[in-house]
């Protein structure tokens, strides 16, 4: 998991320095913290959904081919 680091300059003068995860790097799934792949459920003009996801919602719809939970089903066909 990558971690970012912000600096905030507080009104008294001082600096905080705040550090977490990158949101851009955490699975998109409500309540995960982990990341490992994207989707590639195809949507329109011929990109895929890239919805980021860990290992534990992701769904091997072939051999490097994941699918989030939302388009689980629709690969499923």
């Amino acid at each position: 998991m990558r971690m970012k680091c912000r600096v905030q300059q507080l009104e008294n003068g001082a600096v905080r320095i705040m550090c977490g995860p990158d949101a851009q790097s955490l699975c998109q799934v409500i309540g995960c913290d982990e990341d490992h792949a994207l989707c590639d459920y195809p949507v329109a003009g011929g990109k895929t959904c890239d919805k980021r996801m860990c290992k534990a919602h992701r769904t091997r719809a072939g051999s490097n081919i994941d699918c989030c939970p939302d388009h689980r089903a629709a690969a499923a066909m």
